[in-house]
């Protein structure tokens, strides 16, 4: 048997009777090579002070969930290599942990429930929203509009309103910044309406400016899709990939979406 295993069995505890989790106890430093390669364990909690997870340590199969502290520096990129199809890591919010999640394609969440999904095709979303046309306002805003697509594309991700999707992004500029950093406005990227005019909630004064509406540019002459102010429900309306005054003016771009080879490879720096 190996020594990691070994090792690392002798001090797996908390157990539940069903044997399907675990957790591991206070005062480890490093989860070794292969610890728990094949053990038929499917969520394992793993103790805060923990800062390294070595090299295929989780490889296994029936292994759906981990809870990974925010102490985690450093994760092997096969320390989770075999798992199971639905796994996802809970994390938390801003940590190393979370960023590893993102730049390999593992689904994660903030809590108990997955909610981002691996990267899917930004593309793909451009795509939904023809079904969505003419839906009244009343029914599907903006926001509602933008979730839908992300939904029907295999993301499933609810937020409060235009400006928590704006602080949600990877990057954000004008057009211009846009074309000039990644080479183009990639179909599948957000658009928005911005302006630091002190239009924003309270929360976000002093922030980054009032993002008041959201869209999906389509790459197509048709424009942006989106839900309009004028309650005429979702259309698609003019972008013509430049700022324009009480217009789209703003570009977002999300890791959890693929735009493409090289613009997620330029994308990879903002983290």
């Amino acid at each position: 048997m190996r020594r990691g295993f070994c090792v690392m069995l002798a001090v797996l505890i908390l157990w539940t009777a069903c044997a399907c989790a675990a957790t591991l106890p206070s005062g480890m430093l490093t989860v070794e090579e292969e610890a728990f390669a094949g053990v038929p364990v499917t969520e394992f909690t793993l103790p805060e002070g923990l800062q390294t997870i070595a090299a295929r340590a989780f490889s296994s199969a029936a292994l759906r969930h981990v809870i990974l502290p925010p102490s985690v520096s450093a994760i092997d990129n096969t320390a989770f290599e075999g798992v199971a199809a639905d796994f996802f890591a809970t994390v938390a919010e801003g940590s190393y942990a979370e960023t590893w999640c993102r730049i390999h394609g593992v689904s994660y969440s903030y809590g108990s429930t997955p909610y981002v999904t691996p990267a899917v095709t930004a593309l793909s979303v451009s795509l939904q929203g023809d079904k969505y046309l003419g839906t009244p306002y009343s029914v599907m805003d903006c926001q509602a509009f933008v979730e839908a697509c992300l939904f029907d594309a295999g993301i499933n991700l609810n937020l409060a309103g235009s400006n928590a999707w704006y602080r949600r992004m990877d990057w954000v500029g004008t057009p211009e910044e846009c074309i000039a950093v990644f080479g183009s406005i990639p179909k599948g990227a957000f658009l928005y309406i911005h302006a630091f005019d002190g239009g924003e909630p309270a929360y976000y004064m002093d922030d980054l400016g009032n993002a008041s509406h959201i869209g999906i540019y389509t790459g197509t002459n048709k424009g942006a899709m989106a839900s309009s102010y004028s309650q005429k429900g979702v259309i698609y309306s003019e972008f013509n990939g430049t700022t324009m005054k009480n217009s789209w003016n703003c570009v977002g771009l999300w890791r959890e979406l693929d735009y493409g080879e090289t613009i997620n490879r330029r994308l990879q720096k903002f983290y």
